[in-house]
């Protein structure tokens, strides 16, 4: 059996990050770590993440865990 790990970010806008660099940045990071980068979903313009952030787009990984 496939076992699958996720890894679901909502990333901190600090300074209004451009989200094609963010999606970037953080595909080489995870990617280093054998995450995947499967989606972008965009929250809307007043999300916050749970340490009170500004968090526009949530981040979803995978890695195959075999």
């Amino acid at each position: 059996m496939t076992k699958f790990l996720y890894k679901i970010l909502d990333y901190a806008n600090i300074e209004h990050h451009d989200c094609e660099n963010v999606e970037k940045n953080l595909n080489v990071e995870y990617g280093e770590k054998g995450f995947e980068l499967l989606t972008v979903i965009d929250m809307g313009e007043n999300n916050s993440n749970k340490y009170g952030k500004s968090s526009r787009y949530r981040y979803i990984f995978k890695k195959n865990e075999n």
